[in-house]
């Protein structure tokens, strides 16, 4: 069963590894500017479209976006780019909460 677990878990991990991600601030944009891109982010968001929500909330850095992407992120199954999001927002309270869930599986690892 544990073994079972580890190779679901590495499906996750990506080819070339992890990398950090930064984000650089936008201030070249006026603040009304700013509010018509992060609403076009929110219409993409909510038509499903959220390859394109997420370049514009992470351009944005809009961390209610961030947010949002990762919980679509984790309800997919897809817990690191969810973790990765929460990071990026940054939501601690949300980091906490998975970090707690994935100690048991780690436990689990290192016990075996």
């Amino acid at each position: 069963m544990i073994n079972e677990m580890k190779n679901n878990v590495m499906d996750f991990i990506p080819e070339d590894g992890f990398y950090k991600i930064q984000i650089d601030r936008r201030d070249d944009l006026t603040p009304q500017e700013r509010i018509k891109l992060i609403r076009r982010g929110n219409e993409l968001f909510n038509q499903g479209n959220y390859e394109l929500a997420h370049r514009l909330f992470l351009t944005l850095h809009y961390s209610d976006g961030i947010i949002r992407l990762g919980d679509h992120y984790y309800k997919e199954g897809n817990a690191l780019k969810a973790l990765e999001m929460y990071k990026l927002a940054p939501d601690q309270g949300r980091i906490d909460q998975m970090i707690r869930q994935m100690l048991p599986i780690i436990h689990q690892w290192i016990n075996e």
